[in-house]
């Protein structure tokens, strides 16, 4: 933070300058949303269907994965040993 002010440089805050709604994903059910490709920006609050891994919007990095973690370990098996 220091070394910043001493070389006088400004970061630049997110904002969704509102791109991302031309870039809209088409409605889908939650569950397979992520299934089907779509991406979903966290600071925009949308989904989209872009190849990009960043928002064109605001330039955060996209969420490809459920954040959830309901039924992640329906294939899980204890080993014993």
């Amino acid at each position: 933070m220091k070394l910043r002010k001493k070389l006088g440089v400004k970061l630049m805050g997110r904002t969704c300058r509102g791109i991302c709604q031309m870039h809209k994903a088409e409605p889908a059910p939650n569950k397979i949303r992520y299934e089907i490709g779509q991406k979903r920006c966290t600071f925009c609050g949308i989904f989209m269907s872009i190849i990009d891994s960043r928002c064109i919007c605001c330039k955060a990095v996209l969420r490809t994965k459920p954040r959830g973690k309901k039924g992640s370990n329906k294939n899980f098996r204890y080993s014993s040993k």
